[in-house]
């Protein structure tokens, strides 16, 4: 944290530290200032990864703070800017999920598997990011919702889920 910091301090103007430090403050559970660099720089970027990242860090953080309608349509507008990207993908199929909106982490899990054959959602800086969405299905789970015990396990069972009906369907619908 403390060398982004310095970075963001010594290059402000910067849209991709903002993002990059809104990640590693959002994956510690600093969700208002995650949410604060995320919307700056979201505001710097026109287009492209780093504004799909902004606004998978603000689903996130929706996500975390119980705020599902601000989670989905900040999910839905990472997709639209970056749909098939290795960092925004596993989390808007996690949140898309835990939103109850199953069939499209499905289907986009699908998408996912057929552009990245060989992503390994185990990546350490995944789980790092995951740490949020954990807890969320960590409190779900604690009230009796039926989950999987973590993100990475949710990913792993879609991608599962998802293999064979990649294989299986090729018309393109589910």
């Amino acid at each position: 944290l403390i060398l982004l910091s310095e970075a963001l301090e010594a290059n402000p103007l910067s849209p991709a530290l903002r993002i990059d430090y809104a990640q590693v403050l959002v994956s510690t559970g600093r969700l208002s200032d995650a949410r604060k660099l995320a919307t700056s720089g979201a505001r710097m970027e026109p287009m492209g990864k780093d504004l799909a990242v902004s606004w998978m860090v603000l689903a996130i953080a929706d996500l975390a703070e119980g705020q599902p309608d601000a989670a989905r349509a900040n999910t839905y507008r990472a997709l639209s800017v970056y749909p098939h990207n290795e960092l925004v993908s596993p989390f808007a199929i996690a949140i898309l999920y835990l939103l109850g909106e199953r069939d499209a982490a499905l289907r986009l899990m699908v998408e996912f598997t057929e552009v990245f054959p060989s992503f390994s959602h185990g990546n350490p800086f995944t789980q790092l990011l995951m740490r949020p969405i954990d807890v969320v299905i960590a409190a779900r789970r604690n009230n009796g919702e039926h989950l999987p015990p973590d993100a990475l396990t949710l990913l792993n069972q879609l991608r599962s889920a998802a293999t064979p009906a990649a294989t299986n369907d090729t018309s393109g619908s589910m």
